[in-house]
């Protein structure tokens, strides 16, 4: 399925399964600056206080997408770029 035909949940969804398999990995890539946005050392835990916010439905699609989908695709691009390197 393209990611475009996926649902705001699923893209929330799979973007959190991406984070958590490659976390471990992706720590020594902060802190970064991305867009305007600086994300510090202490951020991993500030993205985790959102996804289970999320998981337990206390937030809706659009906080979903601010804080979680957004830095997560920006992590993930981040990550692209240093190993490109």
């Amino acid at each position: 399925m393209k990611t475009s035909e996926l649902t705001t949940e699923e893209r929330i969804t799979n973007a959190i399964s991406w984070w958590r398999k490659h976390e471990s990995e992706l720590l020594p890539l902060f802190p970064f600056r991305q867009k305007g946005v600086t994300y510090h050392k202490g951020f991993p835990g500030c993205l985790s206080f959102w996804i289970e916010l999320w998981e337990e439905g206390r937030i809706g699609k659009r906080l979903g997408v601010a804080y979680v989908l957004r830095p997560i695709a920006a992590i993930r691009e981040e990550s692209k770029s240093i190993k490109e390197d």
